[in-house]
C-alpha cells in the first residue's frame, strides 16, 4: 500500500513538473519584474565595414501611469522605454504619439501572426540628397510570425533551450529617385529574434537585401550576461 501511495505520489510530481517546465506565459519569454539586467554584443554591418557596439539594459520597477501599470527598462546611454501587458501579449507603448509596438503577440505557439511597421535601417544615403531622407523615413509592413518554440541557440552568454524563433519579412519597392540616383529596385527586409523562457531576447539578427545588391545591411545582437 505504501509503495502503490508513493508511485502515485511520484507520478504526479512527474507530472506537474513536466507541465511547470513546459508552460510559459508572455512575461517568461520577456521578463518584466525590476531585478533583470541584460548586456548585449552588437555588430553593424554596411557596405562590408563592421561597427561593434555594446548595449546594456535593466528593468526598473513598474509605474502607474495614467491608472495602467507600465514597465520600465532603462539602457546604459539613458534610453528609457515602457512596455505594457495584456491578454494579446507584450507591448512597447508609443513615444511621442507614436503607436504600440508589440514585441510579441498571444496565442504563443506556432503559427501566430501579427502585422508591424519598421523604417529601413541601412540604407546609406548621400548626404547632399536631402530629397532622398523621406525614403529613409518610410514607413514599411513587416509580416511577424510565430515560427518555433523549442529552438536552441547558442550564443556567448550559454546555450539556451525551449527558444521562441519569431520571423518577420517586408518588401518595398524604391521610388523613382532612389531608382535613378542609387541603382535600387527594392529592398527586402528580414528580422529574426530568439526569446529563451526565463531569460528574454538573446539572440536577433535583421537584414536588409537591395536589388540589386549594392547596398546590403545586417545588425546581429547576441546576449553575452545577464542577472537575475
Amino acid at each position: 500500500m505504501k509503495g502503490k501511495f508513493i508511485g502515485t505520489a511520484g507520478l504526479l510530481f512527474c507530472i506537474l513538473f513536466v507541465h511547470a517546465c513546459s508552460t510559459n506565459d508572455d512575461e517568461s519569454y520577456f521578463p518584466l519584474d525590476n531585478d533583470f539586467w541584460w548586456e548585449y554584443a552588437i555588430k553593424r554591418t554596411l557596405d562590408n565595414k563592421l561597427v561593434e557596439q555594446k548595449y546594456i539594459v535593466a528593468n526598473l520597477p513598474a509605474k502607474e501611469i495614467d491608472g495602467e501599470l507600465l514597465f520600465p527598462r532603462k539602457a546604459a546611454n539613458g534610453t528609457l522605454e515602457l512596455y505594457r501587458k495584456s491578454d494579446s501579449g507584450i507591448a512597447r507603448t508609443g513615444l511621442q504619439d507614436k503607436p504600440d509596438v508589440w514585441i510579441f503577440k498571444t496565442p504563443l505557439q506556432v503559427g501566430t501572426r501579427w502585422q508591424e511597421n519598421t523604417t529601413l535601417s541601412f540604407l546609406d544615403l548621400p548626404e547632399h540628397r536631402k530629397d532622398l531622407l523621406s525614403e529613409a523615413a518610410r514607413q514599411v509592413e513587416l509580416d511577424y510570425v510565430i515560427e518555433a518554440i523549442d529552438d536552441t541557440v547558442d550564443v556567448a552568454a550559454g546555450t539556451f533551450q525551449h527558444c521562441m524563433r519569431i520571423k518577420a519579412h517586408g518588401f518595398v519597392y524604391a521610388n523613382s529617385s532612389l531608382k535613378r540616383i542609387m541603382g535600387i529596385r527594392s529592398i527586402k527586409i528580414e528580422h529574426t529574434h530568439w526569446y529563451a523562457p526565463g531569460i528574454g531576447l538573446v539572440k536577433s539578427i535583421k537584414r536588409e537585401s537591395s536589388l540589386p545588391a549594392k547596398y546590403d545591411g545586417e545588425y546581429f545582437q547576441e546576449l553575452i550576461s545577464y542577472r537575475h
